[in-house]
């Protein structure tokens, strides 16, 4: 069962922390560490206001930028005791630490990003006798480190302690390149579709061309 997603509100950042060059009409965010985003909105204050902008989020203050979304509007109203908000824009999965909204128009008031993302669990069931195993990654070396996995290790109080370091084997290749690659099964009947449709026309051709024959053979 899926666990029930997370969310953080961040402030923007102040105008001293934003990089040399950025659009000044810009609002930077901060989520304090990479995490898994999946969605996207706008917290206002007072809770009423709207906003029209663009996405866009990057690993570093100093980009590259990626762009998620175009011209998203973002609103929220409160009326008549009904609270109205717009949906949260979904991102798919975005491991990024900072965010940035260029609006359309200055915001009116202040705002603040609301990030959700999902609370990952992992599940190990052993079978068998002890040692175990536990294999994960990529065998890409662009692939570089765990940018999720570095963000919970630099969490903890006290890593040495609170975390049992388990001393690395000698490197085991399971798959390799051949597991990324599909299998291809034979179409067996589609072959023989064809194969039966093939052998009807040639039998089809066949009888016309004798019929042919001996109608041209009969006397007129």
């Amino acid at each position: 069962v899926p666990a029930p997603p997370q969310s953080v509100r961040v402030p923007p950042l102040a105008a001293s922390a934003v990089p040399t060059g950025a659009p000044y009409d810009a609002l930077y965010f901060d989520a304090g560490g990479t995490l898994p985003v999946h969605s996207v909105t706008l917290a206002f204050g007072a809770r009423d206001g709207w906003l029209r902008a663009d996405v866009a989020a990057a690993r570093s203050l100093d980009g590259p930028w990626t762009t998620l979304e175009y011209g998203a509007l973002f609103y929220a109203l409160s009326f008549e005791g009904q609270e109205l908000a717009s949906e949260p824009l979904v991102v798919g999965r975005r491991e990024m630490r900072y965010w940035r909204l260029t609006p359309a128009a200055p915001p009116r008031g202040t705002v603040e990003l609301v990030l959700a993302f999902p609370e990952e669990r992992l599940r190990v069931a052993p079978t068998g006798a002890a040692p175990y195993l536990l294999a994960a990654g990529t065998l890409a070396e662009e692939a570089g480190p765990d940018a999720t996995l570095a963000a919970v290790w630099s969490s903890l109080s006290q890593p040495a302690e609170t975390v049992a370091l388990a001393s690395l084997g000698v490197r085991r290749e399971l798959g390799g390149p051949a597991a990324l690659v599909p299998e291809w099964p034979f179409p067996w009947r589609t072959a023989a579709l064809w194969t039966a449709l093939i052998v009807a026309v040639l039998v089809a051709l066949a009888m016309a061309v004798r019929l042919a024959r001996d109608m041209s053979r009969q006397p007129s």
